[in-house]
């Protein structure tokens, strides 16, 4: 009797041991840990101190929510796919509706890979000949296994979200290059496995 019962007490052990490892692998593998190779242009060291963040925390507190849940590991993408289905549904300018409601299309068969981090740009930075910043982000966590990386983009300047397609992917330097037409909070996802 005393066997089964440590018998029972191991095997519980190890389903809840194994069961928590699950758990912080998932919320492990969405990692802030990013950074930058580009002339001028920056990851803010928190998110909360940057000036973008401040301003939005004014402007538009919804979008805020979304960055920290994400940040924090308790909205996933079908949570941010809802909040931006309920933003589209309250916009009454209809380019701007179409725009997001592309943007949810293609989220929906995403998930992350990072949290939102805010991109900024000093003085030095330059625009390319597109007139956009280039700006390449090195993200630890990328894998060649993933496919369909992007850089899911909040511009705070213009108030849009957009899903911006990469120029360039190197999963073996775990790089994407993509370009910006102004710099704020950015998360990059992949397609769902």
């Amino acid at each position: 009797m005393k066997l089964r019962k440590c018998l029972m007490v191991c095997a519980l052990a190890a389903v809840m041991t194994v069961g928590s490892a699950s758990v912080a692998s998932a919320a492990g593998s969405r990692t802030m840990n990013v950074t930058v190779q580009a002339e001028g242009i920056s990851v803010a060291a928190k998110i909360e101190e940057s000036e973008a963040y401040k301003q939005l925390e004014e402007s538009a507190p919804e979008v805020v929510s979304i960055l920290d849940k994400v940040n924090d590991g308790t909205m996933e993408m079908k949570d941010v796919t809802a909040e931006l289905t309920k933003m589209a549904e309250g916009l009454t300018d209809e380019t701007a509706k179409a725009a997001l409601e592309e943007v949810i299309t293609k989220l929906e068969s995403k998930d992350f890979v990072t949290g939102f981090v805010d991109l900024t740009a000093d003085a030095t930075a330059e625009k390319n000949e597109n007139g956009k910043y280039e700006v390449t982000i090195d993200v630890p966590s990328m894998t060649d296994e993933a496919t369909g990386y992007d850089v899911l983009h909040y511009s705070v300047e213009r108030s849009v979200w957009e899903l911006i397609e990469p120029s360039e992917t190197d999963a073996e330097a775990k790089t994407i290059t993509a370009e910006f037409e102004d710099l704020s909070p950015v998360a990059v996802v992949a397609d769902a496995e």
